[in-house]
């Protein structure tokens, strides 16, 4: 779904008054285990231009109470309540008791819940395909490599994490607009 040459390159992180939505996008696991998956959460940023920028990743193989304080700790540097955090919800009751654990943990962060929906693949279309059309950059830091070699591999590779935050982010940032057709029905447009 992606390829390396797809991956455009900034030096620095676009100034705010060139983005019109931001988002970070988590993937939640919840061990410490080397072979087990990561956490991961991706801030994503819409620029006035059409370009997305991945602005950062952060991912670690962490217990619940460290994932809970990394989401903390990274909303804090994300600057509240201005980046979104977007997190998804488990099936059930156990998403709801998780919901509320977590909310009450992070008054004041612009919360956003809800359950995926399809594929980790099915997921990442979007995003692929703005990659593929040249509009996808990341901003050079320690974690590029770790994700375009994730990105690469994607959907075959052990690690989905990286990949699946960014394409919830994407799909928080992106905007859908609903034009007038004739006959008073209407079509969505991305």
């Amino acid at each position: 779904m992606f390829q390396e040459k797809d991956f455009k390159y900034l030096d620095r992180a676009p100034e705010q008054s060139e983005i019109v939505a931001i988002c970070r996008g988590w993937d939640l696991a919840a061990t410490e285990s080397t072979s087990a998956s990561f956490t991961a959460g991706a801030r994503l940023a819409r620029l006035k231009n059409g370009s997305i920028v991945i602005e950062d990743i952060t991912r670690g193989q962490w217990n619940p109470h460290q994932v809970y304080s990394t989401i903390r700790a990274v909303g804090e540097r994300d600057g509240q309540p201005r980046v979104r955090q977007s997190i998804p919800q488990d099936p059930g009751q156990a998403g709801k008791d998780q919901i509320r654990n977590l909310a009450a943990q992070l008054h004041g962060f612009n919360l956003h819940f809800s359950p995926e929906s399809g594929s980790k693949p099915a997921r990442a279309e979007m995003l692929a395909a703005q990659a593929q059309a040249g509009n996808l950059f990341l901003v050079r830091a320690p974690w590029n490599d770790a994700f375009v070699a994730e990105a690469c591999v994607f959907p075959m590779g052990d690690f989905l994490d990286q990949v699946d935050a960014c394409s919830r982010a994407y799909a928080q940032i992106i905007e859908v607009k609903r034009l007038p057709v004739l006959g008073g029905a209407s079509r969505a447009v991305h």
